[in-house]
């Protein structure tokens, strides 16, 4: 059975209200230049300040005049978006009085789940934290939200950050560190309940069950379209040598035969995300093309050196598709928005969300616990404009 909820002493919400609506205003940023219509992106971000507990049970939230005045929208937007979060039973409105976060009531128990994400994928994990969230509420769970950065697991017990934060569960995101293998080690030993999300990092060395999109699936959809529309000269730009992607790049070639080696281009950032702009050398994409003018397509792992390539292709007075055809491995909002819009693959986060969720409660409530459990989800080839046909 859900938990009832109530408002309280409404008198001290409407205090805590106004003290802390211009705040939670300044906090959304909506974008006009992204196709997801603006009431949505507004109940994301409410849903987001939510989750994260910027917005505690409780609060009250900033009024229509309020949203309307500061972010420049009209009612109807403030309307369907706070529909959608009402209907979800976040949050409850109160005529004459305000909208407020509900809470449960004094002596309900609700149970905590974590879910653990990068900062740098928050467009994407923000998504799959929403369809998170619906799937705790659908099982009487609540859920907690934290972005961390790169360095996380070096600063933090992760095992003793999920004790003091009450966690009965927890979806976590891993990262390419020592110091996030141990974490996730000691969750292990400790029989802490767990399923990672995302990447494939130390994928043979842990028990725990991950959900993540298919590799190898995802490069050969692309080569395969790229070949059947005539393509035979294609290269990868990639991040780790021996890699699923990079394998199954190659093994692509070795049924077809004619690759050459400098089609090939590992790229390695460090440093923090902030810096990850275009290529981590100068001139590494530039130099890349001069290597390879037989080229005629090229399908790239990560969004920065795709669209630092783009740029190049235009400075040397060339375009797409007409020059080069793009395929991205990773899709990103502004992808669809550039000139051309980019072909590339996209996993669905509401399917990752829904199958993590499915493991975790399993295991919560069932002890249901499959080791090295692997959910590989496929990725859907998103046709755009960036890939030239050459068969006609």
């Amino acid at each position: 059975m859900r938990p009832r909820y109530c408002i309280g002493d409404l008198r001290w919400h409407q205090d805590k209200g106004n003290s802390m609506g211009s705040d939670i205003l300044q906090r959304i940023k909506l974008d006009r230049a992204d196709s997801t219509p603006l009431y949505n992106q507004l109940e994301r971000q409410i849903r987001e300040l939510i989750s994260s507990g910027s917005l505690k049970p409780g609060d009250k939230l900033p009024d229509s005049t309020e949203f309307i005045g500061s972010l420049g929208i009209s009612n109807k937007t403030v309307v369907n978006a706070l529909s959608i979060l009402s209907k979800e039973e976040l949050i409850v409105r109160r005529r004459h009085i305000g909208t407020f976060v509900k809470e449960p009531v004094q002596g309900d128990s609700v149970s905590t789940i974590g879910f653990f994400y990068l900062h740098e994928s928050e467009l994407f994990m923000a998504l799959v934290a929403e369809h998170i969230q619906r799937c705790c509420a659908r099982h009487n769970y609540d859920l907690k939200t934290i972005s961390f950065d790169r360095d996380y697991y070096d600063k933090v017990d992760l095992y003793e950050e999920l004790q003091k934060r009450d966690l009965k569960g927890a979806i976590i995101v891993a990262v390419d560190t020592n110091a996030c293998r141990q974490s996730f080690y000691k969750l292990e030993a400790a029989g802490y309940p767990h399923v990672r999300l995302g990447n494939s990092m130390f994928s043979g060395e842990l028990h725990a069950p991950l959900v993540t999109g298919d590799d190898a699936d995802r490069v050969r959809q692309a080569a395969d379209y790229l070949w059947q529309c005539g393509h035979r000269n294609i290269g990868l730009v990639y991040f780790e040598n021996g890699s699923e992607i990079e394998c199954e790049y190659l093994k692509f070639y070795a049924e077809r035969g004619g690759f050459k080696e400098r089609w090939l281009m590992q790229v390695n950032f460090c440093g923090p995300p902030e810096i990850w702009q275009g290529f981590p050398e100068k001139d590494m994409g530039a130099e890349y093309l001069a290597r390879n003018p037989e080229l005629t397509a090229i399908i790239f792992e990560n969004i920065s050196p795709c669209v630092a390539t783009v740029k190049q292709v235009m400075q040397e007075g060339k375009s797409l598709p007409k020059d080069l055809s793009f395929v991205c491995l990773a899709d990103w909002p502004g992808l669809e928005m550039m000139t051309p819009p980019l072909t590339v693959m996209k996993v669905s986060g509401k399917a990752m969300a829904k199958k993590a969720c499915e493991i975790l409660l399993d295991i919560m409530e069932n002890g249901n616990y499959e080791e090295k459990k692997i959910l590989k989800l496929k990725y859907q080839l998103i046709e755009r404009g960036s890939v030239a046909n050459l068969t006609k």
